[in-house]
């Protein structure tokens, strides 16, 4: 657990993705020499929300302020965008607006500060 606690100390402190590198490492070291990695689950489910949070970023701070305009531009169902932004909004990435309908997105404060 110290490792994986290190890399997302790291990640945090320099804004970069460092758990998407150690698993890729990981995933080689399975198929060239079949060691498994007992944090490589973990791993991977952190990678993948890192992922579709940035994925849900972007597409905010490019205009799209609606579930349906992120799905779009994200190829991302809307029950996982409603799932990440509400996560999000609990973390205090994001604002939403649910005075109308569409509820209406925006970011907070810019990712590298997070």
């Amino acid at each position: 657990m110290k490792l994986r606690k290190k890399i997302l100390t790291q990640s945090a402190s320099s804004g970069r993705l460092w758990e998407n590198a150690l698993l890729e490492n990981l995933v080689d070291l399975k198929e060239r020499h079949k060691i498994r990695s007992p944090i490589e689950g973990s791993l991977r489910k952190v990678v993948e929300e890192k992922l579709i949070e940035d994925a849900l970023i972007s597409a905010i701070a490019k205009g799209c302020v609606a579930v349906s305009m992120i799905s779009k531009a994200t190829k991302l169902p809307g029950n996982l965008v409603r799932k990440y932004a509400n996560r999000m909004e609990e973390k205090g990435v994001l604002k939403v607006d649910r005075s109308g309908h569409p509820h209406r997105f925006t970011l907070v404060a810019s990712p590298k500060s997070k």
